[in-house]
């Protein structure tokens, strides 16, 4: 069942709107007069476990926060992934960091997956705990770190623009630009050669975020990256934990066992529609994907309460921002259900 968050539209006098959100999820209002500086949730590099073509990198995120006061808050980390010739990837994720971080960024987590036998292991380097997951099929990439599927469509609010090729490293790359309203621009630069995308771009009002895959190394990687290290203890998941880390068919995941919720950061209060009644109750059930950027999308009613309410509520969803769901450290879409609670007074 998709996660759920309630809000609640209150009419009283000139409709002064209250807000109230269920599971003890506080919202905290972001603008750019209160803007604090955050640690975003920012997705790696998905590397698809293709055999024959061997290689390993190093990833470089960066990302900039512009800042009320004018300035920039930057951010920065490294992860260092592989893939062997069988399909065998090893990825990392490390922490965000200043950016005068003298040392390299501690580690988090570390994904292995063999395609030959469908294991996933995630370590987790602290714990010495290797995950052990046997996955129905091979591992989707998470929502920003590959173009939207549907951009460009009649009904897709994406627009896609073909950047052609260029040259990095030997590799042809393959650019594709799209964006969305009001300013929100992502860049994707895709090798053939080595399915990955190896430059991202993202930019929006707030933030300019880049991740890069550099040093590149078109040898093979050393067979250890592709095993779990001997003082490791692995632990199999049972069947309600697989449940919960295996997506849909879309790539988007239900909240449970190891997804962890999003949290509502801030949104607009959703407006009483002028013409409502004096003395009515209304409850809106809104059905939505949380993106891994923590945005809403494919927004639509499950439960009416009416033309006006039912596009109040919309509107209002539409602007909301959360904190994206985990797996593993890592952020990923899920489902999620609102409700908007209408009364009046």
């Amino acid at each position: 069942m998709p996660f759920s968050f309630a809000w609640m539209a209150v009419g009283l006098l000139f409709f002064c709107l209250v807000p109230s959100i269920s599971h003890s999820q506080e919202a905290a209002a972001t603008s750019p007069s209160t803007q604090q500086a955050t640690v975003p949730r920012i997705s790696g590099v998905f590397i698809a476990p293709v055999p024959n073509a061997p290689f390993s990198g190093k990833v470089e995120v960066v990302s900039r926060q512009k800042l009320a006061d004018g300035s920039i808050y930057v951010l920065k980390t490294i992860n260092y992934i592989a893939r062997d010739s069988h399909g065998r990837t090893h990825n990392e994720s490390r922490k965000l960091v200043s950016s005068v971080y003298p040392q390299e960024p501690p580690l988090t987590t570390i994904h292995i997956y063999d395609p030959a036998t469908n294991l996933a292991f995630h370590l987790d380097p602290d714990a010495l705990i290797a995950k052990e997951v046997t996955m129905h099929g091979p591992p989707v990439p998470n929502a920003w770190s590959a173009p939207v599927p549907n951009a460009g469509s009649s009904n897709s609010a994406v627009k896609q623009e073909d950047l052609g090729t260029k040259m990095f490293q030997q590799l042809v790359l393959h650019g594709t630009r799209q964006s969305r309203p009001p300013n929100n621009v992502d860049e994707f630069w895709y090798s053939p050669d080595l399915s990955i995308f190896v430059e991202r771009r993202h930019q929006d009002a707030i933030w300019e975020q880049t991740v890069d895959v550099t040093a590149l190394d078109r040898t093979e990687p050393d067979p250890a990256k592709f095993s779990v290290p001997a003082n490791y203890q692995i632990v199999k998941l049972t069947q309600n934990q697989y449940d919960g880390v295996v997506p849909g068919p879309d790539g988007v995941y239900k909240v449970g066992g190891e997804v962890l919720p999003p949290g509502l950061v801030s949104g607009p209060h959703p407006k009483f529609p002028p013409g409502a009644p004096k003395h009515v109750q209304i409850a809106v059930l809104v059905s939505l994907v949380v993106d891994a950027l923590g945005n809403p999308q494919d927004v639509q009613i499950r439960k009416s309460g009416g033309p006006e309410f039912d596009a109040a509520a919309i509107e209002a969803v539409k602007k909301y921002k959360f904190r994206p769901a985990m797996l593993y450290g890592n952020p990923v879409p899920v489902y999620a259900d609102i409700r908007v609670d209408f009364k009046s007074y």
